[in-house]
């Protein structure tokens, strides 16, 4: 995403400037490849020198040590043999893109360090990246997004064949969050870090010592490409996680306790959809109550009958469409219901791949789907779904991975659970945090 976040604006931004794909000559697309391949083989780089000083922190190579900890996660999640069969052919597939791809095992050691440094269980932070797509993550206890639960596919997270970039990012705890810097500037082959705005940036230089200068939003922008000597290491406070942890300790209900098929917690998050943004409290409040209002009307229409179906909803409020009416249209005509709809980047995979396409053209596609790119009117898509895949894509804004949302949408429900059978002291928590964000 911060491909499209840094260059499309001097390039004409399809999906905000409004402009047709159309309008991109071949020279221009031409120079964004170049742009992007040249940002891939620095990242690449300073993947391979990172891990390269981080062996020195792990027992064996580095590689080896995440294929240790996914195996033995393996075994303790499937003990019985027979149903661990299929787990074991997902894992396999996984460890070769693994092995022959962009350096992820960068990420993966990045992730369990600063988790196991904060002490940190997985209902204790949430990956923001296409990580959530990987059943590597969910075996090392860094995710709790089961990919076999919710039929992810590992394609999003490493490609077809490991070309996948992966962009880290983490959401934690505010008081975690605090301390993280220093843990960052601790781990072996990091000469410096720095935070900016809501980021951290991890600065590499092998031979020199390099300082970040103070960093404003555009120089940021800018320098996130041009600089060739550090990564970034997305690492935000969450005020959800703040509310839940405070939540847990209060009632003393575990969060892992909380069913994800509670009747009443269901109706209520159909009934009042406490979205995630309505924790953020810089956020308007007819700002939030025309997403719940937007939120309601979705649900009107599509019914959700259970959590992973009320997670595709959770991806339609995510500025999945340009046209939100014409997507409600579309739902009263009967063309698209819970079953079928193309709400996350999985979901216009899967469906290519049913209507016959071949794996690697399917995935093509839906990467430009994915991120609203894809705007004119494609001879392939004719006759897909009576043309209707067609008209829906080029409504497309951004399509977020089905892990990330699933990962979202557990916060969101037991943040709901706590609210439905213990009303009283979610509120008196949510006023907390309120006041603990807004400084008083």
């Amino acid at each position: 995403r911060s491909v499209a976040y840094v260059f499309l604006p001097a390039l004409g931004r399809a999906s905000r400037g409004g402009r047709s794909v159309s309008a991109y000559n071949h020279k221009r697309e031409d120079h964004f490849m170049t742009i992007i391949e040249r940002r891939r083989f620095r990242q690449n780089h300073l993947r391979k020198e990172l891990l390269r000083k981080m062996s020195a922190a792990v027992p064996c190579d580095p590689f080896q040590y995440v294929t240790d900890a996914a195996y033995a996660g393996l075994h303790q999640k499937y003990p019985d043999k027979d149903a661990a069969l299929p787990a074991i052919e997902r894992l396999e597939d996984e460890l070769l893109l693994l092995q022959t791809g962009e350096n992820a095992v960068t990420f993966y050691l990045l992730h369990q360090y600063l988790c196991e440094k904060r002490k940190l269980r997985p209902y204790q932070f949430r990956l923001a990246s296409t990580l959530n797509d990987s059943f590597i993550a969910y075996l090392m206890g860094l995710s709790e997004v089961n990919p076999f639960g919710y039929k992810i596919a590992p394609e999003w997270c490493y490609g077809l064949h490991g070309e996948q970039v992966i962009l880290p990012e983490i959401q934690i705890s505010s008081k975690a969050r605090q301390h993280s810097l220093q843990d960052i500037q601790a781990l072996p082959g990091v000469s410096s870090a720095a935070e900016t705005l809501s980021d951290y940036k991890i600065g590499l230089c092998p031979d020199v010592g390099f300082e970040f200068p103070a960093i404003d939003d555009e120089h940021r922008r800018k320098c996130e490409w041009e600089h060739p000597t550090f990564l970034y290491w997305n690492i935000h406070g969450s005020h959800g996680i703040d509310l839940l942890l405070l939540l847990e300790k209060s009632i003393g209900m575990p969060v892992k306790e909380i069913p994800l098929d509670d009747e009443p917690t269901l109706e209520h998050l159909m009934k009042h959809h406490y979205h995630e943004s309505s924790q953020r409290y810089d956020v308007s409040k007819a700002s939030i109550e025309e997403e719940n209002k937007c939120f309601s009307h979705l649900v009107g229409l599509l019914k959700p009958k259970n959590f992973y179906e009320l997670a595709k909803i959770e991806a339609l409020m995510r500025d999945t469409f340009e046209d939100r009416n014409l997507l409600f249209e579309t739902i009263r005509r009967g063309i698209w219901n819970i079953d079928n709809i193309i709400a996350t980047s999985d979901d216009a995979f899967d469906f290519l791949k049913a209507y016959g396409f071949e794996d690697d053209i399917a995935f093509s596609l839906a990467k430009h789907i994915k991120t609203g790119i894809c705007r004119k009117p494609l001879p392939c898509f004719q006759g897909v779904h009576g043309n209707a895949f067609d008209e829906m894509q080029k409504n497309i804004r951004y399509l977020f991975p089905r892990g990330h949302i699933i990962a979202s949408m557990l916060l969101t429900w037991r943040l709901n659970y706590y609210a439905v059978h213990f009303p009283d002291t979610y509120q008196k928590c949510c006023e907390q945090i309120r006041r603990i964000t807004q400084g008083q």
